[in-house]
């Protein structure tokens, strides 16, 4: 199982909110292909803060990706420490080797992002 710490792969389709755009990492080695790095069972943390950086809910997302051809299926199953839980769908589409969306029944509009480096 692949663990990542502090960033989950959904995140990462939020990339196109930053101010600091992808093509800063392009010369950045191994490059990203999130077909393969979201791919299989994957396990995250991370938590919310208030605007005064106080953490309000920490959980844990466990993760589960597939592709088929450039569509990927990500299963998020959010566990939060108040003991509530979540489960969230995406639906991953690569446009080309850098452009990526997303999309998932419980969110308004489609993420898009942008892989470089």
């Amino acid at each position: 199982m692949k663990t990542l710490r502090g960033l989950m792969g959904a995140a990462m389709l939020c990339a196109g909110c930053s101010s600091i755009t992808p093509s800063r990492y392009s010369e950045q080695k191994p490059e990203l292909d999130l077909r393969s790095y979201l791919n299989g069972r994957l396990v995250a943390w991370g938590m919310f803060q208030d605007r005064k950086g106080e953490v309000v809910k920490r959980f844990r997302v466990d993760m589960t990706c597939t592709w088929t051809n450039n569509v990927g299926t990500l299963e998020e199953d959010f566990s939060y420490a108040d003991g509530s839980t979540q489960r969230r769908v995406w639906t991953i589409t690569r446009h080309d080797a850098t452009t990526y969306t997303g999309t998932a029944g419980d969110v308004v509009g489609t993420a898009m992002g942008k892989a470089s480096g």
